[in-house]
């Protein structure tokens, strides 16, 4: 199985300064810190895939007109990515070369199922019209 989805976050920057619980600066360095703040999924699909007999897969997903833009200052962040997860049953990605007596970790019994996750961020502009 074949599942992908548009998603979209949004993300408070903070920065943490050098100031404990007790109000006196003792020189501990700043960081950086990102809150999620809200999520979005503007569109999402899946499909079936069989082992062996599927050579190519395409599906269609749909960002709308006024979803947000990237966008990144030092206060907020704004993303769009495209999420990808391959689920595949171990069972079925044996190869008939491992020999019935070897000490593979994936048995005939195995019903386990793997999971490959694909991140890929999308930069989104809105562009004016005419």
């Amino acid at each position: 199985r074949v599942s992908c989805g548009l998603v979209g976050e949004e993300y408070a920057v903070c920065e943490t300064g050098g100031l404990t619980t007790t109000g006196k600066n003792e020189n501990h360095p700043s960081t950086t810190v990102k809150r999620k703040t809200r999520s979005y999924v503007f569109d999402s699909a899946y499909e079936m895939v069989e082992f062996g007999h599927t050579d190519r897969l395409s599906m269609g997903l749909l960002l709308p007109s006024h979803c947000p833009v990237t966008l990144k200052t030092d206060l907020v962040e704004v993303t769009v990515t495209l999420k990808v997860e391959f689920t595949v049953d171990r069972a079925s990605v044996t190869t008939d070369a491992v020999d019935e007596n070897s000490s593979s970790s994936i048995g005939k019994d195995s019903s386990e199922l793997g999971v490959i996750s694909l991140d890929l961020p999308c930069e989104v502009v809105h562009s004016g019209i005419g």
